[in-house]
């Protein structure tokens, strides 16, 4: 599927996602990666470094993407993080994030 979530007939990018999560006015950064729970089933996850002193939480983070791109888009979990990793040349680290938040039970 590459990178892609198909879910009610839609294909959900996960950097759709993540554009309409990094409007939210207390997220600093966001990454939404692709889990696979099995090779018919991928789920997104939203890795979210919240503005300082927010509270954000998870069930906020979802409402905002049921809000503004509709129940299919939503991740179905988000982690909080302190920051994401990122690679020599400061770009986010896909590999990293994947390898670290990618297990569909963690």
């Amino acid at each position: 599927m590459n990178s892609q979530q198909q879910d009610n007939e839609q294909n959900i990018r996960p950097d759709q996602v993540e554009m309409t999560l990094n409007e939210h006015p207390e997220i600093k950064e966001v990454s939404v990666i692709s889990v696979d729970h099995n090779a018919a089933d991928r789920k997104l996850r939203a890795i979210v470094v919240r503005m300082p002193e927010s509270t954000l939480t998870e069930e906020q983070v979802l409402d905002w993407c049921r809000e503004k791109l509709g129940e299919a888009a939503c991740p179905q979990s988000v982690i909080f993080v302190q920051a994401l990793p990122r690679n020599r040349v400061g770009k986010l680290s896909m590999r990293d994030i994947k390898s670290k938040w990618g297990n569909p039970f963690g």
